[in-house]
């Protein structure tokens, strides 16, 4: 724990060479996955505003990338830190990506980890009562992601996002993929601004259309999912707020 303490976090946010600062950020995403002690010491060592000002701040796909995959260790099954982190500067951060000049994929890894925080919250209050941590179940309930996420425009956001990118999406399934999971994932927080527009409606169908058609198996489900979404999306009535 000495090296993350001496060695990493140091390099994470004070060096100004791009390319050791990346490094320097992998190993720490390494170091807190499925780490609870070195979770707590970097959240300690307030690593999670560092990662988050890197969001908001860089360009570059490669430090975006390690970023966003650090930011996920740090953050998943650790009740306390997604409070504190997301409450603050890290949900705009995670929105923010969405909004930037850069790679899909990095677009699609950031709705990823939001979609994954959204399910983990949902997973660990469905079993409130059975759980044998009632501390992190009352911690995760405390967690107002729907609140945190309208109040940094994550649908509209979205909604553009996946709207504009109808052709860039086409020959890329597995980004879709992490698309639509991510829009399942948050549409009871979303449906009500994502079923307004003519052009996400549009968009879903064209993918839909063109998937359902192809000798492929990995876009027919696809395709099956997003058939699944827009009816949820479209015929849905009431939505419990998350």
């Amino acid at each position: 724990m000495g090296g993350l303490e001496q060695i990493i976090l140091p390099l994470v946010v004070n060096e100004t060479n791009i390319n050791l600062r990346v490094k320097a950020v992998r190993v720490l995403g390494a170091l807190t996955h499925n780490n609870p002690k070195a979770q707590i010491k970097a959240f300690e060592k307030n690593v999670g505003s560092h990662l988050a000002q890197i969001l908001l701040s860089s360009t570059n796909t490669e430090e975006l990338s390690s970023a966003l995959y650090a930011f996920g260790s740090l953050l998943r099954k650790f009740p306390l830190a997604l409070q504190r982190i997301l409450s603050t500067s890290g949900t705009q951060a995670l929105i923010a990506v969405l909004e930037k000049e850069c790679e899909l994929k990095v677009k699609a890894k950031s709705l990823t980890l939001i979609s994954d925080v959204i399910v983990e919250k949902k997973l660990v209050l469905s079993n409130y009562a059975d759980s044998d941590n009632p501390l992190a179940a009352a911690q995760y309930a405390e967690l107002n992601l729907a609140e945190w996420l309208k109040s940094n425009a994550f649908c509209e956001t979205v909604d553009v996002l996946v709207s504009s990118k109808l052709y860039e999406l086409l020959d890329q399934p597995d980004l879709v993929e992490y698309f639509i999971t991510g829009l399942e994932s948050s549409i009871e927080i979303c449906q009500s601004v994502w079923s307004k527009n003519p052009q996400l409606r549009h968009t879903l169908l064209t993918i839909k259309n063109r998937y359902m058609y192809v000798q492929d198996e990995f876009r027919l489900e696809i395709a099956q999912q997003i058939e699944r979404l827009i009816k949820d999306l479209y015929n849905s009535i009431n939505h419990e707020e998350l």
